[in-house]
């Protein structure tokens, strides 16, 4: 089994942006939500060590709509005290699975890999990376695994990404249809008080 990835959203999330989470998190049975309420940083920290993950994605928001996914990883926590803000994607926009009029979730699957090679493009490369660590996936597929998510990535010069989900062994998209307008690898440490970046817009 792959390991856990947490996500949440920042405080107050739309409905929209509630919608767009389980969309997400229908797609692998390893992908958890956490129901941010007056859940803190720190507390998602915690939560993430507790679940035995070392990964965990905040979802903000722009005018009611996804528009950043940052990423973090606690595997160094309880050593430096600290937080790797891994990579931070921004949305330009998200088709939900039902307007998309699709599965959201495409049945069981006990892994996940990213179609194609790892790209010459360094941004790409970058989005590459970051879906990796955001859906605990890989790019060579587990020999012994038949029953895969595909993650697509197709990409629109000058323009971004787009992302679509498929199960392995079938021709029809499931879950939600994301546009990646920019990818940003952050690599920075930073302790739990900084959450600024946890926020609804801005910020890296």
């Amino acid at each position: 089994m792959v390991n856990k990835v947490i996500f949440s959203t920042s405080r107050e999330p739309s409905l929209r942006v509630r919608s767009f989470l389980k969309d997400i998190i229908s797609l692998a049975p390893w992908l958890v939500k956490v129901n941010r309420g007056k859940l803190t940083f720190k507390d998602l920290v915690d939560i993430t060590i507790s679940e035995k993950s070392t990964t965990f994605v905040i979802i903000g928001e722009k005018n009611g709509n996804p528009s950043i996914m940052r990423i973090y990883d606690v595997s160094d926590y309880l050593i430096k005290n600290a937080v790797l803000h891994a990579y931070t994607l921004f949305i330009k926009g998200v088709t939900l699975a039902r307007e998309a009029n699709r599965p959201s979730s495409p049945g069981y699957v006990d892994d996940a890999i990213i179609e194609g090679s790892l790209p010459p493009d360094e941004e790409h490369r970058n989005l590459t990376f970051a879906l990796i660590k955001m859906f605990g996936s890989s790019i060579i597929p587990n020999a012994e695994s038949s029953n895969v998510l595909k993650i697509q990535i197709k990409g629109y010069p000058n323009s971004g990404w787009m992302l679509n989900f498929k199960k392995s062994g079938s021709n029809e998209y499931v879950g939600p249809r994301i546009f990646i307008g920019k990818v940003k690898k952050v690599g920075e440490y930073m302790s739990v008080s900084e959450s600024e970046s946890d926020g609804k817009e801005g910020g890296n």
